[in-house]
């Protein structure tokens, strides 16, 4: 399953980065899809790793994957306040991926 959770938040950040760029909406769409998949995957991956205790992967991830819920939205107005926000959650995404690999080696 870590090869996985390590691909979706590979994917996630790319994503994230990649729509720091003007795009349709339809891709927009599509992140908050992924994004929020990914979060939730990478809630559970972490959850089982630490055995049902508290991390604070799981309450960084369950932020994001709120904000990038694709159901219930989160309006942030322009794109100049979801920059920092999409890079911020490209970097989680990219440093859990190299986390949660040397952990599981």
């Amino acid at each position: 399953m870590e090869k996985y959770i390590k691909s979706a938040c590979i994917i996630s950040g790319v994503l994230l980065l990649l729509s720091l760029a003007s795009l349709p909406i339809g891709f927009y769409m599509f992140l908050r899809i992924v994004v929020f998949i990914s979060a939730i995957l990478c809630v559970y991956a972490e959850y089982r790793n630490v055995g049902g205790d508290f991390s604070y992967w799981m309450l960084v991830f369950g932020i994001i994957a709120i904000i990038f819920n694709p159901l219930l939205k989160v309006y942030f107005g322009s794109k100049a306040i979801w920059v920092p926000i999409d890079i911020i959650s490209a970097t989680v995404f990219f440093v859990y991926s190299i986390a949660n690999n040397y952990a599981h080696n």
